[in-house]
């Protein structure tokens, strides 16, 4: 390597020469630098071929007026890496990938037109392009007739992107769609006769839509679109100071797990909503500032109500009457709280109804204080919601949703159920309802809807797509329509409950597998108490079950599945009668699992026992080393609430005289001086054993 002092006098030699010689080379200018950084790369092009070739990294490739209809040239797919042709069903579609700082501007949208012919391709598509910059220009598809498929810009993995000044039509199915980007804005833009929404936002963040014309969205045919605006699983959106009219769509706003979504200052008039004008799910949409007159519309509000710019609840009344004047984004109200802090697995105690929802979060124990907590008492009733919860809108007020949180548990501190009582108002709301949530524990509480007069239709419990819950000790009550309501759900345990006064039955479970209900006392509920649905694995006991005839004083069970009598049989397996030595065997089994009788369960086992675990597979030789192990550890909650809610409907004889009881459980028959007897050798939650 060269020293610095060597190359100095390298340097002052060279200079000197230049000097003499009365020619000195000047010093080396770098391109100036645009407003993001980039560097000014000029290109001017006049036709595709030009377009094609001059996309590069950096590259500002201005277009003159005139139409550039999009479609496969002569070597064009040769002579720039950056580019490339998608097959769709009826042609090809242009791809520009990987030119981080790429400028691509027109003359003006009346002046400079981009289109494609393929009716099932995206005009231009842009894949891993940061610093991206589109103005200038009017994009859409070819005019003819019929419908497209395609849309107009999209965007997959582009980070600091604008769309400026430009003109986006249909016939596209959107105008401007993402997946995975942040960054974007589009403004001062038009957007128009797109069939299914004017933007598309999927997993993107940090997106400002402003200073846009949207109008004519909706299907040539009267068909509407689905949602002007549309976000999912996103974060940080705004749309501000825009002017939407004459459109046709299902809805304004929709908003699909994203947070912060807001709308604000937008000028709307003249458009039909088929609808809910804003239908948000989990995390509601801050919209102030609007005019929202002389549309129509279906209703207001689905799922989440929208708040205003201090996060109050926005009633239809504040929606129709709304004045058009700018708001600041910056000044918006966060609509999304942080749970109340808790060591892992640690106990939150809370004495009201706002500290329930405070301390609502993952890998905990709330333990609520002796009292009434009604949830329509909330300070943010109907509002923003929370970490862990968030508030749907129903008929008649919003309800409580807890939703995504994982080792949740919900105890009483009194043991008496009678002394600690969840209600709500609204009588076309469920009490509480637990959406995508796992390891939940309800334990020695009542809940049911405020005593009024008059009939409900909102449940008690509702369980959505939940996975290993256990309800212990709990009173549910009516007026509510069911007690327990459960869909998509498995491995759920319903113990030492009384469900009353419940005007359509004390459970309906639809698509669930893995429910026990144990020494439940369910009275004052109408004729049959249970309702299954396309459901298996369902296991009673401590319930009189007589002739398929429900007896509120005898608590018999009854199966029901619309104009068909539920038979518990599992394919071509036997299905366990009731006097069966299988089923008993099986059920002795699970209560054992259940109480963690680990005495008990040596004296079940046929050696070696083994057990499958999602933590790990255990073979145990002899009863000495069962009982050696850790099995309190070993055997957690879930795993036993697991084993105790597995199915029983059938089993199966191998040829070895295994019997496998639907898949989990595997017996061996024990010849003795007595007799045959039936012994566990095999547990499994992990996966079947047959």
């Amino acid at each position: 390597m060269r020293s610095t002092k060597a190359f100095r006098i390298v340097l002052l030699l060279t200079l000197a020469l230049a000097l003499l010689s009365g020619c000195a080379a000047p010093a080396a200018k770098e391109p100036p630098a645009t407003e993001t950084g980039k560097e000014e790369n000029v290109v001017e092009v006049a036709s595709v071929d030009e377009l094609l070739a001059a996309v590069a990294p950096g590259a500002t490739v201005e277009l003159a007026a005139g139409e550039y209809v999009l479609k496969p040239a002569a070597g064009a797919g040769d002579v720039n890496r950056y580019c490339r042709w998608v097959d769709t069903y009826d042609g090809c579609a242009l791809e520009i990938h990987d030119a981080d700082g790429l400028t691509i501007r027109g003359e003006g949208a009346d002046k400079t037109v981009l289109s494609a012919e393929p009716r099932y391709a995206n005009v231009l598509s842009f894949c891993n392009c940061d610093d991206l910059t589109v103005s200038g220009l009017t994009a859409g598809h070819t005019v003819e007739p019929g419908a497209c498929t395609g849309g107009v810009l999209y965007l997959e993995s582009c980070h600091r992107a604008a769309v400026e000044g430009c003109g986006l039509y249909g016939c596209g199915t959107v105008g401007v769609q993402t997946q995975e980007c942040a960054g974007l804005t589009v403004a001062d833009t038009k957007i128009y006769e797109c069939s299914y929404n004017a933007v598309s936002l999927y997993n993107s963040l940090d997106v400002v839509v402003r200073d846009c014309e949207i109008y004519r969205i909706g299907g040539r045919d009267g068909w509407p679109a689905s949602g002007l605006f549309e976000s999912v699983s996103g974060e940080n959106i705004c749309y501000l100071n825009n002017r939407i009219y004459d459109c046709n769509a299902q809805s304004l706003l929709t908003s699909g797990q994203s947070k912060n979504v807001r709308f604000l200052s937008c000028d709307v008039s003249g458009s039909r909503f088929e609808g809910p004008v804003f239908s948000a799910e989990r995390y509601t949409v801050t919209v102030d500032g609007c005019a929202l007159r002389s549309n129509s519309y279906l209703g207001w509000c689905g799922g989440v109500r929208p708040v205003d710019a201090a996060g109050e609840p926005l009633s239809d009344e504040a929606l129709e009457t709304m004045e058009l004047r700018e708001i600041d984004p910056a000044s918006v109200v966060s609509p999304v709280p942080d749970a109340a802090e808790a060591a892992p697995g640690g106990e939150i105690r809370v004495t009201d109804v706002d500290g329930l929802l405070a301390a609502l979060g993952p890998d905990r124990t709330v333990v609520l204080a002796p009292g009434v907590y009604d949830l329509s008492r909330a300070s943010n009733y109907g509002g923003a919601g929370g970490a862990g919860y968030y508030w749907a809108d129903s008929y008649d007020g919003p309800a409580l949703v807890i939703e995504g949180v994982r080792g949740l548990t919900l105890r009483a501190e009194s043991g008496d159920s009678a002394a600690t009582v969840i209600t709500a108002v609204p009588r076309y709301a469920n009490v509480i309802t637990f959406h995508n949530c796992e390891e939940l524990q309800l334990i020695g509480f009542t809940a049911g809807h405020t005593e009024a007069p008059g009939e409900c239709s909102g449940g008690v419990i509702d369980l959505q797509n939940c996975r290993d819950v256990q309800l212990e000790g709990c009173r549910l009550y009516g007026c509510g329509v069911t007690g327990v309501n459960a869909w998509l759900c498995s491995s759920v345990w319903v113990n030492r409950c009384e469900i009353f006064d419940c005007s359509w039955c004390a459970a309906y479970i639809s698509s669930c597998d893995g429910f026990a209900f144990t020494d439940c006392d369910i009275h004052d509920v109408p004729n049959p108490a249970l309702f299954f649905e396309s459901s298996g694995e369902v296991l009673w006991e401590s319930l009189a079950y007589a002739d398929g005839v429900y007896d509120v004083n005898g608590d018999v069970l009854t199966e029901h599945d619309y104009d068909e009598e539920y038979a518990p049989i599992v394919s071509d397996w036997v299905d366990f009668r009731t006097d069966s030595p299988e089923l008993s065997f099986a059920l002795k089994v699970q209560r054992v699992f259940a109480d963690g009788d680990w005495a008990a369960l040596a004296d079940l086992a046929i050696f070696p026992l083994r057990v499958y675990t999602p933590q790990g597979n255990y073979v145990f030789s002899d009863r000495e080393g069962l009982m050696s192990g850790r099995l309190d550890e070993l055997f957690d909650g879930a795993f036993r609430r697991q084993v105790a809610c597995m199915g029983l409907y059938g089993y199966y004889q191998n040829s070895n005289g295994s019997v496998f009881a639907d898949g989990s459980m595997a017996f061996e028959r024990l010849v003795t001086g007595e007799g045959e007897e039936l012994r566990l050798a095999a547990v499994s939650t992990t996966f079947g054993l047959y």
